[in-house]
């Protein structure tokens, strides 16, 4: 578990990051479309259900990447305190 003094700094963090990212998804949403389109037809693209050891291993990922932003702002706090 995190710290409670970073869920709302590492949140706000994530909140930005998403909204950036699906604004930009947003803009690019008809081209997307349209490759996404372009590679079923050509059989190139093929979609796949995730198994639970597949899903465990993407949230160990995402809970390492948040003790890393945690260590992260540990440093850039003892940082500028000095």
């Amino acid at each position: 578990m995190l710290p409670p003094e970073y869920h709302a700094e590492i949140s706000g963090i994530l909140g930005k990051e998403y909204r950036a990212a699906k604004e930009l998804l947003s803009k690019e949403k008809a081209r997307l479309m349209r490759m996404a389109a372009e590679l079923v037809v050509d059989r190139r693209m093929e979609f796949q259900a995730r198994g639970s050891a597949e899903v465990r291993m993407l949230l160990d990922q995402h809970y390492m990447l948040d003790r890393s932003i945690c260590m992260d702002i540990e440093k850039s706090r003892h940082f500028l305190s000095l």
